[in-house]
């Protein structure tokens, strides 16, 4: 029923995408400044960002981006007018791609941090003391990766943890 009303009053079809663009655009914003940029560290909401909330903020944003893509085909069958079909393609395809490109943003800071744990490992591990000592470190780095797999396996995709884990 609500539908048929967008097809009889092409003129709510602009109000509703105007109304869910500027709602999708505030989300993936302050997720962006929130996560990304470190915002949620910076008034005290979180102490620190870790790799579960860069996954979690990820899949939201991955989320959003499925359901721009659904919502733009269903207004299209909605939308009787030539003339606003363009322009709510436009709106949604411009959402769309700062979603995907804000979730390729978090998997790069997650794929890093990732790096920076194996490599504080690897700092602390003397290349002298590899022959009485490097199974230890080998195994303490194991389990470190072990650990982060562990967090990211009920979150992540599995072809998105393989990302993360093998760049």
């Amino acid at each position: 029923e609500y539908n048929q009303y967008l097809a009889a009053f092409p003129f709510l079809t602009i109000d509703e995408v105007s109304q869910i663009h500027d709602a999708l655009k505030l989300y993936d914003g302050q997720c962006a400044v929130l996560v990304l940029g470190a915002v949620a560290v910076d008034s005290g909401v979180l102490s620190s960002i870790s790799v579960t909330h860069l996954a979690v903020a990820s899949q939201c944003v991955a989320f959003l981006a499925e359901l721009t893509m659904l919502l733009q085909r269903k207004l299209r069958t909605v939308c009787p007018s030539d003339k606003l079909a363009p322009f709510i393609e436009k709106e949604l395809n411009r959402v769309q791609k700062d979603f995907v490109d804000h979730r390729n943003e978090f998997f790069v800071k997650i794929v890093s941090m990732v790096k920076e744990r194996v490599d504080s490992a690897a700092f602390q591990f003397d290349s002298s003391d590899w022959k009485t000592k490097g199974h230890e470190w080998m195994i303490a780095l194991l389990k470190e990766v072990a650990r982060l797999v562990k967090q990211l396996r009920p979150i992540l995709r599995p072809q998105d943890l393989n990302a993360v884990m093998m760049p």
